[in-house]
């Protein structure tokens, strides 16, 4: 199974574009979403964007409308709101999501999950660990000038970091 992963988008509707258009070549099985795509109209276009294709969302420091999130999320036959953190199991691994770092590394020390994957510091990592994969797609919002996404392949397991060809 084929997971694409990406977080931050921050509104950069164009930046997600680009990296839908490029994502969808890895023919995904399904999408998360690690928070802070920020206003609603930037939800929506995720939603519709990532149709049908189910869609795994959680919310960053920076998505602040929550009910409204979760009802947009309700009406779309696709789409999921999980909350702030969650963990998943995709095909037979164990997943942990959330949005923040310091999450990420105490679900991590469990040992409970094959991967855990967060967002909010805008920079790549896939690095496996004695506890298991860890993982962050970076950002699509491209502050640094480089829009990246993850694909989670649950077999066999490995997280890798792909680039979106945004700036010349």
């Amino acid at each position: 199974m084929k997971i694409g992963v990406f977080s931050d988008v921050h509104d950069r509707i164009d930046h997600f574009d680009l990296m839908m258009f490029e994502m969808k070549k890895h023919h995904c099985d399904r999408f998360l979403f690690l928070g802070d795509g920020a206003d609603l109209d930037t939800f929506r276009h995720m939603m519709e964007a990532t149709e049908p294709i189910p869609f795994d969302i959680i919310l960053g420091n920076n998505d602040f409308d929550a009910l409204t999130i979760q009802q947009m999320a309700t009406q779309s036959p696709h789409s999921d709101l999980l909350g702030t953190r969650a963990a998943l199991r995709y095909a037979d691994k164990n997943i942990f999501a959330t949005h923040l770092p310091q999450e990420a590394i105490r679900a991590l020390h469990t040992g409970h999950y094959d991967a855990v994957l967060y967002g909010h510091t805008h920079q790549p990592e896939s690095e496996a660990t004695p506890f298991g994969l860890l993982g962050n797609p970076g950002e699509i919002q491209g502050r640094s000038r480089l829009v990246t996404y993850g694909i989670l392949d649950t077999e066999p397991l490995s997280f890798t970091i792909h680039e979106v060809p945004c700036y010349g």
